[in-house]
C-alpha cells in the first residue's frame, strides 16, 4: 500500500508546476517510500517462494535506490536487493 501511494504521489509531483506544492508532494513521496521498506523486508524474510522473494527484492531495490545517498544503510540494502534481482534475471 505504501509503495502504491508513493508511486501515485510521485506521478502527481511530476505534473505539479508550483514549486511549493511540488516540494510537499516530494516529501510525501519519500515518506511513503521509506514506510514501505520495513514491511517489504519482513515479507522478504518470511516468504519461502523464490519467485516472490525476487519480486519483493525488486520493490526493495527500487525503494532503497532513492535513498542510497542518504547513508550506507540504504546503499547496502540497494546493493543486496539489486544483486538478488540480477541473479534471478
Amino acid at each position: 500500500m505504501f509503495y502504491d501511494l508513493a508511486v501515485e504521489t510521485q506521478e502527481k509531483a511530476q505534473e505539479e508546476l508550483d514549486d511549493a506544492k511540488y516540494a510537499v508532494l516530494v516529501e510525501q513521496f519519500e515518506t511513503y517510500l521509506k514506510s514501505c521498506i520495513a514491511p517489504f523486508e519482513k515479507a522478504f524474510e518470511i516468504t519461502k517462494d523464490p519467485e516472490l522473494k525476487v519480486s519483493i527484492a525488486e520493490y526493495l531495490k527500487n525503494a532503497c535506490f532513492r535513498f542510497r545517498e542518504e547513508g550506507a544503510e540504504y546503499q547496502a540494502k540497494y546493493d543486496k536487493y539489486n544483486e538478488i534481482v540480477n541473479a534471478a534475471g
